[in-house]
This record gives structure tokens, C-alpha cells and sequence, in this order.
């Protein structure tokens, strides 16, 4: 009896170690960039409350659009959508989805497959009951880094001209990141704040008209 409840034991530590599985497929990180308004050199004009200079990070994103959506041989694995991003890989190809339910693999050959993932962290595979045509597209989509910095313009008075810099996070303003700032133009035309760079070419109590000479 002592001995049919060890191996009773065994079995079942050694089932619930196989169940600990690590994951099939590996992630790819996000090709991300800073992208800045205006762009180095430009005149632009602006009116009270608004952004002179904007600083945020922007993702490119590879998708894969199929010409229409096809179906799959076994489960009736059916696909809603006919675009999916780029989210990574596994040892048969590269792996698109919206939604870890919902993707397909585009193998090698070219050749695509269903994918639906599975509670063992790995992706299962099922043949399409036709290939359809696809196309492998770049798109710019807004980060989940979300980080935005803006200096803004608040009014004049006299040869001081107000400005604000802020910074958002998840498009949360950041309290600790707030500054109200003023610049008395009569000593020179250029402002800055940080790397920020702005020479004032024209200011009233309603619009600013500047150029950037370096941003954030």
C-alpha cells in the first residue's frame, strides 16, 4: 500500500512538471521612434493654449492583409478579420494576431496557416481549406509607451512671453512634470527649456510665430 501511494505521488509530480511548460514562440519588441512637431527649421504660428513643439513615440508595426479570409480545415477555426499585426515567432514561421485566438502564420514557403494559442504557451497550427493572396504592409500606430512631451504657449505681457511644459503618460498628465515658465524676450529672441530651442519671431496677447531650432 506504501509503495502504490509513492508511485501514486510520483505520477502525479511528474504530470504537474510537464504541464510547466515554457513558452514555444518567442516575442518581438516594437520597432520604436520619437517623433517631434514641428520639424527643425519650420515657421509655424500658434494661438494661446496651443502646442509650439510635441515630442511622442510612434511604433512601426508590419501587418498581414489577406485578400479575403479563409477558413481552416479542423475545428472550425474561423477567422473574423482579414489584417493582423506582426507579434513574433516560432520554430515553423511568423506569427500575426489581433488576439491570441485569432492569427495566422505565414511559413517560409509562403504558404499560411490558422493559429489559435493553447493553454501549453505555444501556438497550434491549422491547414487552410485554400490559400488566399497577401500582402505584407508597414504602418505607423500609436505606441503603448505613450509618452508625449508639449511646450505650450500662455499669452504675453510686456516683453515676457508665458509658457507651459508638460508631460503626459498614457495620456495622464504628469504632475511632477508641469512647469509654468516665462521668457523676457528684450534680452534675446531664443527661449529654452532643456534641449528645446525657439527663436520668437513675432508674439501678441492671442498668437506666436516661431521657429525650432533643436527640440527636446
Amino acid at each position: 500500500m506504501k509503495i502504490s501511494t509513492f508511485f501514486l505521488t510520483f505520477i502525479i509530480l511528474l504530470f504537474s512538471i510537464s504541464c510547466v511548460t515554457t513558452p514555444q514562440y518567442v516575442l518581438e519588441e516594437p520597432k520604436i521612434r520619437i517623433e517631434s512637431f514641428p520639424k527643425i527649421g519650420e515657421i509655424h504660428k500658434k494661438e494661446l493654449g496651443n502646442s509650439l513643439v510635441s515630442e511622442y513615440y510612434v511604433e512601426q508595426a508590419e501587418f498581414i492583409v489577406l485578400n479575403e479570409i479563409p477558413s481552416a480545415r479542423a475545428f472550425n477555426i474561423n477567422l473574423k478579420e482579414s489584417k493582423f499585426k506582426f507579434q513574433g515567432y516560432d520554430k515553423m514561421g511568423r506569427l500575426y494576431y489581433n488576439s491570441p485566438t485569432s492569427g495566422v502564420l505565414l511559413m517560409p514557403n509562403n504558404e499560411l496557416m490558422a493559429i489559435n494559442y493553447t493553454l501549453s504557451n505555444r501556438f497550434a497550427k491549422y491547414k487552410l481549406k485554400e490559400q488566399v493572396d497577401f500582402e505584407l504592409v508597414y504602418e505607423d500606430i500609436e505606441s503603448d509607451k505613450n509618452f508625449v512631451q508639449e511646450f505650450l504657449y500662455n499669452g504675453k505681457s510686456g516683453n515676457t512671453l508665458k509658457f507651459s511644459y508638460r508631460e503626459f503618460n498614457n495620456d495622464l498628465i504628469r504632475p511632477a512634470f508641469t512647469q509654468e515658465l516665462q521668457y523676457d524676450i528684450s534680452e534675446s529672441d531664443t527661449i529654452g527649456f532643456k534641449s528645446l530651442r525657439i527663436q520668437i519671431l513675432n508674439a501678441t496677447n492671442t498668437e506666436v510665430e516661431y521657429r525650432l531650432l533643436n527640440s527636446f
